[in-house]
């Protein structure tokens, strides 16, 4: 059986139903990496990488869109190329503490964003710092903790 295409009575639901479903699609906690080395040959002090993908309700059409941007929000964009979009409640923010401790400075300069204020869930990669230095830049870092994982 060939796999189904389209489902051309879905748009004959409720707006309700199809919500409902469209949020039922939304995916699972990601990991999104952050780190400020680049492949550019020189990457700049003040940017912050990283090789994420969009959800596809962003971009599957205009009512999937709606009910996505309930869960995903624009993130770190004064620091990045393109957009990111990243689920606060839900998504890991994965970096190097250096990373951490040297984004911190240029958040701490910058009045307009606070993006970092709202991660939850940071996983921190291991680079030989004693762990109560991790838990205390963590703290300071994200305000709103509620996990962390230390890789």
């Amino acid at each position: 059986m060939a796999p189904l295409e389209s489902f051309s009575l879905f748009p004959k639901f409720s707006l309700e139903f199809r919500d409902m479903v469209w949020g039922f699609a939304i995916s699972p906690a990601r990991v999104i990496e952050i780190t400020s080395n680049s492949r550019l040959l020189e990457p700049s002090p003040n940017k912050i990488y990283t090789r994420h993908r969009t959800p596809p309700l962003l971009h599957t059409n205009r009512e999937s869109r709606k009910v996505a941007l309930k869960f995903y929000r624009p993130a770190f964009s004064h620091r990045l190329e393109h957009p990111m979009y990243f689920d606060f409640a839900r998504d890991w923010l994965y970096t190097a503490q250096t990373t951490l401790i040297q984004f911190r400075c240029h958040f701490r300069d910058d009045n307009t964003q606070n993006d970092h204020r709202l991660v939850q869930h940071p996983m921190l990669a291991d680079e030989d710092m004693p762990p109560l230095i991790t838990l205390r830049n963590s703290a300071e870092s994200f305000p709103a903790l509620k996990s962390l994982r230390m890789q």
